[in-house]
């Protein structure tokens, strides 16, 4: 008998961040679930650490350990394949579940034949505050595929989606936004998508953590995933795909820039190749549905107010730090 659920755990050097994420997997309500931990090449005790775990716990487990660092796409996409479940989750290692997930998620799917459901998250702080994130809130605007396509919280570990789904495709691995490149597309196989507005997952808000870092590099990969969704999501979808890529391109590489303090000659490189691929952006009836300040920031771009682009991506820093 094959598990209905099998949950992804890529993992590298995080033996001691794993306590709460083990503990939320033998906590959990429904037990009909396989656990695969993929090891990508950890040069601390975390595999030594896993291959313990399952030899001691009554979780159905399976241990992978990659041949060499492909970073957290490559992990995934391992743990995908050697997944037998008719559902597949993802979970960050540092990171943990409500121990009703899987329960909770089992009961909709019993209500009738979805491909993915998603649901909401809490993100917890290092002073103990935990905020609950409600990714799914715009999805009551969703009458169709095509507006998950567009405006579907782009996170796999947000989501259970169908195995035979995920299995058709190959996961990007990408510099921090695989996940961003990786959501719409599966949406875009999918014929039955909903969600639940419960927080399930836990998600550890780390300063020094690479979707939070003023990296240089952070901005390409926003546009990596964009050129990925342009390339692969079906054409049928453009009105979608090109708001996937305002969001991604002209606020989330933009600001990534900014923050990072890339040239601004770069940042106006970002903003004219995509204009040049879509030039009229600015019309997409999706735009409608981003919070005020977001919508402030594109009508600042497509003004070229580049000194209060600085200026408000220097308030949500500010911001950002004082949680």
């Amino acid at each position: 008998m094959h598990p209905f659920f099998s949950v992804i755990i890529p993992c590298y050097n995080s033996s001691n961040l794993m306590q709460r994420c083990l503990a939320s997997l033998e906590k959990q309500i429904f037990a009909d679930f396989e656990v695969i931990f993929i090891d990508d090449c950890s040069t601390d005790n975390t595999y030594d650490f896993l291959r313990t775990f399952c030899e001691q716990t009554k979780l159905n487990t399976h241990l992978i350990r990659m041949e060499k660092n492909g970073g957290p796409g490559k992990a995934r996409e391992a743990g995908v394949l050697a997944a037998k479940g008719a559902y597949v989750t993802f979970m960050d290692s540092d990171d943990w579940y409500e121990k009703c997930f899987l329960e909770n998620i089992y009961q909709k799917l019993s209500t009738d034949d979805y491909d993915m459901i998603f649901f909401d998250f809490y993100r917890n702080y290092k002073s103990g505050k935990k905020k609950h994130i409600q990714c799914t809130r715009f999805l009551d605007e969703a009458r169709s595929i095509k507006d998950y396509v567009a405006i579907a919280f782009d996170s796999l570990c947000a989501l259970v989606v169908k195995s035979d789904i995920i299995k058709k495709i190959k996961l990007p691995s990408l510099y921090n936004s695989e996940d961003a490149a990786a959501v719409p597309l599966l949406i875009s196989l999918s014929h039955k998508v909903t969600y639940i507005p419960t927080p399930f997952y836990n998600y550890l808000y780390r300063e020094q953590s690479l979707s939070t870092s003023q990296n240089t590099r952070i901005y390409q990969g926003f546009v990596d995933a964009f050129t990925f969704i342009y390339e692969n999501v079906s054409v049928e979808f453009e009105e979608e795909k090109t708001y996937r890529g305002v969001h991604l391109v002209l606020y989330g590489a933009v600001f990534k820039a900014i923050d990072a303090g890339v040239n601004e000659k770069v940042v106006k490189d970002i903003i004219c190749s995509f204009e040049r691929k879509i030039p009229q952006w600015y019309e997409n009836k999706y735009i409608k549905l981003l919070p005020l300040r977001k919508r402030c920031f594109l009508y600042l771009l497509r003004k070229r107010r580049f000194y209060m682009l600085h200026l408000y991506v220097t308030m949500q820093r500010l911001l950002l730090n004082l949680k």
